[in-house]
């Protein structure tokens, strides 16, 4: 079990170790030109090949969508009355309680612990998280909400044109496959070096209330994850990635959305860094948990 966790975690903490010493170097990483091309291009591509490179079928995939809006609402409801409690900023503080990084580190963990079936189900679980943070967790930040964002999403896009090969059954030439499979390669290996880069360009401030909320966020999102497997009595590869990727520390675009709106974003970039170095420590323990009865 040690080296079956260790080849899980190996990868995702050189990728992001990598990127965090490149950083402190001072080598070139231009993120504004980057996250676009992974956020725009690579991601669309990698749901494309992974839904099509599997044996998943439509209904486990809209299945997974059901669990993660599941996990999601209830960890934005417990989120909201804890945020009350403690008399903390919703605006600020609401959307990195709510959507997880099941993108650069979920994704990455999903696809090492459980192989391609679990990357494609982890996805399916990113697609929800990500598709609900640039619409719900902007509108939160910014105060408006805006589903034109939905619509003109290259990752929704994305989303409907796997699907509808898989309904109908659809096989992609072997050169448009063969390209698909070469654009979406790039996607994990990115995400992780450009949040190891992130860490090491992000300050932690306000350290006492970015420290409960990190807590609450690991600690929360495991109990919400376990919670939900219990609830609809998931077993094996869908009960590891709920729990998984509700347990994922705090997303980096939390704290764009918390700077561009003007909202707290010391306090959310001290939840970003320090959520991320309690994953790296209890990341051992989540493994073990997600991978019983697998």
């Amino acid at each position: 079990m040690i080296f079956d966790l260790l080849g899980i975690m190996a990868p995702v903490l050189a990728c992001a170790a990598l990127g965090f010493i490149w950083e402190r170097r001072g080598l070139p990483y231009n993120t504004r030109e980057i996250t676009p091309l992974i956020v725009n291009i690579g991601t669309p591509a990698l749901v494309v090949s992974t839904l099509l490179n599997t044996d998943l079928t439509l209904d486990v995939f809209l299945n997974m969508f059901g669990y993660a809006l599941c996990a999601i609402g209830t960890t934005a409801l417990v989120g909201l009355i804890i945020l009350k409690l403690f008399r903390q900023d919703i605006y600020s503080f609401l959307p990195a309680l709510t959507f997880p990084n099941a993108g650069n580190m979920g994704l990455s963990i999903c696809f090492f612990a459980f192989g391609d079936i679990g990357l494609a189900l982890g996805i399916a679980y990113f697609c929800v998280a990500s598709i609900g943070q640039f619409t719900i967790g902007a509108a939160i930040a910014s105060g408006q909400l805006s589903f034109t964002k939905i619509a003109t999403s290259p990752l929704v896009w994305g989303i409907a044109c796997a699907l509808a090969l898989i309904g109908t059954g659809t096989t992609l030439p072997v050169w448009a496959m063969n390209t698909i499979d070469l654009i979406g390669g790039f996607v994990i290996p990115l995400m992780l070096i450009g949040l190891g880069v992130s860490l090491a360009r992000l300050k932690v401030s306000r350290l006492g209330i970015s420290l409960f909320l990190s807590a609450v966020r690991i600690g929360g999102g495991f109990l919400i994850g376990w919670g939900v497997t219990e609830v609809f009595a998931l077993e094996g590869i869908l009960r590891g990635i709920v729990i998984i990727q509700t347990a994922m520390p705090v997303a980096l675009f939390n704290y764009l959305f918390a700077s561009y709106y003007n909202r707290d974003a010391e306090g959310v970039a001290g939840m970003v860094v320090i959520s991320t170095v309690m994953s790296f420590l209890t990341l051992p323990a989540l493994l073990w948990f997600a991978l019983q009865g697998v």
